[in-house]
């Protein structure tokens, strides 16, 4: 059940990212607030985190608007990646996006 709230929630933020303004979407209706906040790893900023298979053309697709959403993103915002492994074939492609981050290599080569 988690793991469908979270996709929900994906989505909506995606939707918000691709034109669909955020003022239609209705508290109750299209999300739930969550009461309770789940502790983020930046402290009291605001977490969004992107998770993402370099193999998925919907990750690919979504790499405009959210590199022009992240040029203008609000300063108690903090921004992630992690990479998606729903199966051993995955794993691969997680461990490159692991290893060119270590190498400080993600402007250069992630996406």
């Amino acid at each position: 059940m988690e793991f469908i709230k979270q996709g929900l929630a994906f989505m909506a933020f995606s939707l918000a990212l691709c034109g669909t303004a955020a003022a239609q979407l209705v508290k109750g209706t299209h999300y739930d607030q969550i009461d309770t906040p789940q502790p983020t790893e930046s402290g009291k900023k605001v977490e969004v985190i992107e998770f993402f298979w370099y193999a998925c053309p919907h990750c690919n697709a979504l790499q405009p608007a959210l590199r022009g959403w992240l040029k203008k993103k609000p300063a108690d915002v903090e921004f992630r990646r992690i990479p998606a492994v729903l199966q051993d074939s995955w794993l691969q492609l997680a461990r490159t996006y692991y290893t060119i981050e270590a190498m400080s290599l993600l402007d250069n080569l992630h996406y």
